[in-house]
């Protein structure tokens, strides 16, 4: 006599339809990747409008490492030359996910568990984590402030 096997239902074919929607709002800039984005539409209201503004996205970049010299004050003046090539530079971001600035204060205060936000690089920078992927890195002042004036 044969084996009978449990049935199983087919692979899919990709990705659902829920994920298909989801992935072209992020394309159009209407949802971030944070998984309580508060900006693009959601299934209580569909239809929402959103300025260019509001789509803004941003992403964490790598901490710069700080030197002692940064630290303890430029020896003289070095400090000023090298903070300005810093600044010109093409940014290193710690991972490929983008958010609305204030859907990564929202989440940034709820994984402090309303512990204060930690300032680096003379209050230049936000350190943050990445909600998806938890990678650690700083976002600017601006955007963060930003985002705090949205909520």
């Amino acid at each position: 006599p044969r084996e009978h096997r449990a049935w199983a239902p087919p692979a899919a074919p990709g990705l659902t339809l829920r994920q298909t929607i989801e992935k072209r709002e992020r394309e159009a800039g209407l949802r971030c990747w944070d998984v309580s984005c508060g900006v693009g539409p959601s299934d209580e209201d569909p239809l929402v409008t959103i300025t260019e503004e509001q789509k803004k996205q941003v992403r964490i970049r790598q901490a710069t490492p700080m030197s002692s010299s940064q630290e303890g004050g430029d020896v003289k003046g070095k400090g000023k030359e090298r903070e300005e090539t810093e600044e010109q530079s093409e940014p290193i971001y710690v991972c490929e996910h983008t958010f609305h600035p204030p859907c990564v204060v929202s989440a940034q205060r709820a994984a402090l568990n309303g512990a204060e936000e930690v300032t680096v690089e003379n209050g230049k920078f936000v350190e943050i984590s990445c909600p998806v992927c938890r990678a650690s890195g700083v976002l600017a002042k601006d955007d963060w402030e930003e985002g705090v004036r949205a909520l």
